[in-house]
């Protein structure tokens, strides 16, 4: 026979099985000779309700669940939770459940002896029992069954091996402890780190090893540890010998106590009787015991049960007690603070608050400034321990008998202070010591925090130094420099101009950006208040005094009541006709308030100063650098020309021995050297309108005239450069070999301005042009 015939005869011989298998019994709930058996039918009689208990029966043993509320629990083998999904999963079939009664041999049910039976006791106490057998052959969602006691055999549509096939572990809910945390009253730990824990007042408390308020937070980990408690796996429920798991001498014995149950009250007699002493709450307590693998073995003490769980239970449990304790320094609440004390070893400062201002008022009397005095409290009250020193021989030993400061805070509306003292530091100056002085223990802090505590008075009072009232307007401004005195006057078109020391355009950017500045100058910080001005900052030699003078519009008159007052005697009604009228007047506009104010910025070191003249107290504020440098800029406007190109006629420029000299004639522009070299006038209009059309000096050097060019290298320069029109004006530019720093920076004059001034590396760029940049290609 051909190979392909055996293959075709095969496929054949398959079809017709598989056509028999399936239009045979087996697969089918119809029965032709009796349409009758293929009806579902209650499989018990009367029908199973709800089940609220379970017997499962089977080569595994025998499990025995029950039900209360919504939750199921195992009764048998052994008393514990269970999954509530999983036993439902067998539960839920077993109501009302429906099956086809069948005539099956015992061969095929596999009832003559089941795998499994399963009783149900359903919410009317009513018990069904079912004998569980084989699944239909080929169909695994489909399985035998027989009511106890009966005869007959049905078919459902459940796969029971596959719910029954299982362990009780899988069964079991993995919850050791459940326990809510709000009622939790004393937690004791005994283990490498063994502590206490108590609850009073509804805040939770350090006893052992040491009396301290504890962390809210730390705790919270440790009791949501205790209250949801799961084991990752149960070992076993009868251990014996508990030595195995080195549960006879735990590393780790964890106690929680409920809070108390409240006695039932008594109906209400005439006779007195003390009030019944609460039953004391519950315990549960965790025993921990050897390692295996990445768990350990563990058992709750009232209960037999052997189980794994995962380190970081017990991670979770041996806190460091430092970190179980509150690491706030002092209880202080920043906004019920109402005056302050600040007592340092040079100096001391009282401050009070007024409605919402505060003030110092002493070493000085004057305005506070709100947020240095928030920033202070805020540090206070933020203060965090790094470490504390519970057993304290001498305060000396920390610079605690004679503080470094005493900080001193008064709490509104109470006859009640509350006091840091601020001690010595750790021998690597990175921690100090500090102590509330009510308190018992020394608190160990990083020393940058201690430091913010100990600033000066003068940190406190008001940072402004100049401030103009909004609708006042800087009219002129005066800065006497080191360099000369600068004076500047706004016209009426709010142009500003350079008065001395030349008679110049201004540099409206950097003289609006010097008032934006001056208008309402605050300091980073006070680091003086005092009669007299440090030396430090008096007779440093970056010293100058600016002047101010500002105009603000004068108040508008009160307006005149629109009626005479009713004594007032009444007028004739008509005027005598001979009677001249009256001329009407018109009242002059008021004028003007103008102030002066006058201030001295100085530069000492990596900071500025300021601080403003005529007031009793003076105030030295500190600021940016950039205060200083941005007076010292400047002010004199850098335009240097501006030309109209199109006008222009000639070109000359000298650089040494070479010159290059242009003259347009119409349109063209020719080389006077040679008539036969061929000048590309867009390159030369371009260059004109590119490169020298607007001319800007990055900064003058000097205003008045250059004096000694040499000084600037501009006796022998490196370009002379000349402009001429069509009426014979000139712009001459000449410029040195030489600038005020290594790059192409070059000092220069020009006939345009007096002064010598600097031009840019980008400037110069643009300037050294020669005849072969000219010439057409």
């Amino acid at each position: 026979m051909k190979p392909i015939t055996t293959i075709v005869l095969a496929a054949l011989l398959l079809v017709c099985i598989v056509v028999a298998l399936f239009t045979s019994d087996l697969f089918d709930w119809s029965d032709p000779d009796d349409p009758d058996k293929a009806k579902e039918v209650d499989v018990f009689d009367p029908a199973c309700g709800k089940p609220v208990k379970l017997t499962i029966e089977g080569e595994g043993g025998k499990f025995v669940f029950e039900k209360t509320g919504d939750d199921w629990k195992i009764l048998e083998p052994v008393a514990a939770g269970a999954q509530n999904w999983r036993v439902n999963d067998v539960a839920d079939p077993l109501e009302g459940l429906k099956g086809r009664s069948v005539e099956e041999a015992d061969e095929t049910t596999g009832l003559s002896a089941p795998v499994w039976t399963v009783t149900a006791v359903d919410g009317e106490k009513r018990t069904h029992k079912l004998l569980i057998g084989r699944p239909r052959p080929l169909q695994t969602d489909q399985t035998y069954v027989r009511p106890a006691g009966s005869k007959q055999t049905f078919l459902v549509k459940v796969n029971f091996a596959e719910k029954l096939d299982r362990p009780l572990s899988e069964y079991r809910d993995d919850t050791v402890l459940d326990l809510k945390t709000d009622e939790m009253a004393r937690v004791n730990v005994i283990g490498q780190i063994s502590y206490e824990l108590v609850k009073r007042d509804g805040k939770w408390g350090i006893v052992h090893p040491i009396s301290a308020a504890a962390d809210e937070d730390a705790v919270k980990k440790v009791l949501d540890e205790l209250g949801s408690l799961n084991a990752s796996q149960f070992v076993t429920d009868t251990p014996g010998d508990l030595e195995p798991y080195g549960l006879n001498q735990p590393t780790l014995l964890a106690t929680v106590e409920m809070q108390p149950d409240e006695p039932a009250s008594k109906p209400a007699t005439t006779q007195p009787a003390s009030a019944p002493a609460p039953k004391p709450g519950k315990k549960h307590s965790l025993a921990v015991g050897k390692p295996v693998g990445d768990k350990l073995y563990a058992k709750l003490v009232d209960q037999p049960t052997v189980f794994k769980i995962n380190k970081s239970v017990v991670e979770n449990l041996q806190p460091k007690v430092v970190d179980l304790r509150v690491k706030k320094v002092l209880s202080l609440a920043a906004d019920e603070v109402a005056g302050v004390l600040i007592e340092l070893t040079d100096a001391t400062a009282s401050l009070v608050k007024v409605e919402d201002q505060w003030q110092m008022i002493a070493p000085q009397k004057g305005q506070a400034e709100n947020n240095a005095v928030s920033d202070l409290l805020s540090d206070v009250a933020d203060l965090k321990a790094e470490n504390f020193k519970d057993e304290v021989a001498a305060l000396s030993v920390y610079g605690l008998d004679k503080p470094a400061g005493k900080l001193t805070f008064r709490l509104a509306g109470k006859d009640e202070t509350v006091t840091l003292l601020i001690g010595g530091q750790s021998p690597s100056g990175e921690m100090t010591f500090v102590k509330s002085a009510t308190g018992v223990a020394v608190a160990v802090v990083r020393t940058a925090d201690a430091k913010k505590l100990l600033a000066p008075p003068a940190t406190y009072w008001d940072r402004t130094i100049l401030k103009l009232p909004d609708e006042a307007n800087v009219t002129r401004l005066q800065l006497r420099r080191t360099d000369g005195t600068y004076t500047l006057a706004r016209d009426a078109n709010d142009k500003w101009a350079l008065l001395t020391p030349i008679a110049a355009e201004a540099d409206t950017d950097q003289v609006n950006k010097v008032i934006d500045k001056l208008e309402d100058l605050a300091a980073d910080k006070i680091v003086s208040v005092g009669p007299d001005v440090p030396e430090a900052y008096a007779k440093s030699a970056d010293t100058m005094q600016v002047v101010v003078t500002s105009e603000t519009p004068a108040p508008e008159p009160a307006s005149k009541p629109a009626t005479q007052p009713a004594t007032q005697a009444t007028r004739p009604a008509t005027k005598p006709t001979t009677q001249a009228s009256q001329p009407t007047t018109t009242k002059p506009a008021p004028k003007p308030i103008v102030a002066q104010h006058q201030i001295t910025v100085a530069k000492v070191g990596l900071h500025a100063y300021a601080w403003a003249a005529g007031g009793k107290i003076v105030a030295v504020g500190e600021f940016a650098p950039s205060l200083y440098d941005d007076l010292v800029g400047g002010l004199r406007g850098k335009k240097i020309w501006t030309i109209v190109p199109d006008e222009i006629r000639g070109l000359k420029a000298v650089a040494g021995t070479d010159s290059l000299e242009l003259k347009k004639d119409g349109k063209a522009w020719k080389y006077t050297a040679d008539a036969y070299v061929k000048i590309d006038a867009e390159k030369v209009t371009k260059h004109l309108e590119e490169d020298l059309k607007e001319l800007t000096a990055a900064k003058f050097v000097t205003h008045a005239a250059a004096g000694d060019l040499k000084k600037y290298g501009l006796d022998k320069p490196w370009l002379r450069l000349t402009l001429t029109d069509a009426k014979g004006k000139t712009w001459s530019l000449t410029v040195s070999h030489t600038g005020e720093s290594k790059t192409k920076d070059r000092y220069a004059t020009a006939s345009t301005v007096p002064g010598v001034f600097v031009l840019a590396a980008e400037t110069i760029d643009k300037l050294g042009k020669k005849l072969k940049d000219f010439k057409k290609e």
